[in-house]
């Protein structure tokens, strides 16, 4: 698909402008970002308890969804885009994946095992100043590392409940510099 293409090379040109950040300690964050690929409602209830931990914690948790096609988005509780929402060039169009872009969020968790040219492009161009993510990758593929600063390879019989755990036990670790 010509989308596909250009998309990748817009995100490509966002990459080669990324800055790796200094990540703050956790007890002194105050806004995670949640994104992740809509599959099934089983991965739709976890986050959704995931989330509740985090707002437990005080933190302001702000989620962004992407809808592939042929996806039911379960009870439209999270913001979320689709293919459609890039033009021909690739360019994002949203408003509200553009604020979530633009959010300087302490941390920004990607939650998928896979990872998808949409996901990469909000990946890229993030003001987050910690990207986190869970990958999973074949022997033969190497992950695009360039846009987290952590990254957490699960074991492959992992439920995306203990993934999150693992996340939420690792982010909690990283302690202030201050």
């Amino acid at each position: 698909m010509v989308i596909r293409k250009f998309l990748q090379l817009n995100t490509q040109s966002s990459a080669k402008k990324l800055t790796k950040k200094v990540p703050i300690g956790y007890d002194q964050a105050k806004s995670v970002g949640l994104l992740f690929t809509i599959e099934d409602l089983v991965k739709h209830k976890a986050i959704k308890k995931f989330i509740k931990v985090l707002e437990d914690e005080g933190k302001q948790v702000q989620v962004l969804t992407f809808l592939p096609k042929g996806k039911e988005n379960h009870e439209f509780l999270f913001d979320f885009i689709a293919e459609n929402d890039f033009n021909f060039w690739g360019k994002l169009l949203n408003r509200t994946a553009i604020r979530f872009i633009e959010n300087k969020f302490d941390f920004l968790l990607h939650l998928d095992r896979a990872q998808t040219d949409f996901i990469d492009n909000i990946l890229s161009k993030s003001q987050a100043k910690c990207r986190v993510g869970i990958l999973k990758t074949d022997r033969n593929e190497e992950p695009e590392i360039k846009y987290y600063e952590i990254i957490i390879h699960p074991d492959e019989n992992e439920t995306l409940e203990n993934n999150l755990n693992e996340i939420h036990h690792y982010i909690k670790k990283i302690l202030s510099n201050a």
